[in-house]
């Protein structure tokens, strides 16, 4: 299984797992999207990725445009300008992508409801506001993370992600 597909795997059974209201309206596979949605999605949500490189597109936006959500690649994770505050007063916010490389694990930060711990390998800690589905922003990541943890565990590394 390439890493594209696992990481697909990992976000749709993590969506799966969550009732309705807590997942994003839309929460699709790449080759599930509509081209122009796909398109959007990256013009909006990032600045380096090729669309062969996209796993799952957690579309937040009421008509399914693309233009606000999450986007998982392949190796990395994008949200929109909304997500990921870490101050409130400077507005700054979380430098996405997050490659899941750099990720140990994400929790509910239990000081301030909706906000999430981003827990980094290097020992950084960010905490940041993610007001939009923040149950389904960490167990997808969590999702990934184990997934990534347990291919590389079976025999090394997922396969590189295909070139599109």
């Amino acid at each position: 299984m390439d890493q594209i597909q696992l990481v697909e795997e990992a976000v749709l059974s993590a969506a799966a797992a969550l009732p309705g209201p807590e997942r994003p309206p839309r929460v699709l596979a790449a080759r599930d999207c509509r081209p122009q949605q796909l398109t959007d999605a990256l013009i909006c949500l990032t600045r380096s990725c090729a669309p062969g490189e996209v796993a799952v597109l957690a579309d937040r936006t009421p008509q399914g445009s693309g233009r606000e959500g999450f986007l998982f690649a392949a190796d990395r994770f994008y949200a929109d300008e909304e997500e990921l505050c870490v101050d409130a007063f400077s507005k700054r916010r979380l430098v996405t992508p997050v490659y899941y490389r750099d990720l140990a694990a994400v929790r509910p930060d239990p000081q301030t409801p909706g906000a999430l711990c981003f827990c980094f390998c290097d020992g950084r800690r960010e905490v940041a506001a993610v007001p939009h589905y923040s149950g389904f922003v960490c167990a997808a990541l969590n999702a990934v993370l184990q997934a990534l943890q347990a291919a590389e565990a079976e025999g090394g590394p997922a396969a590189a992600p295909e070139k599109g």
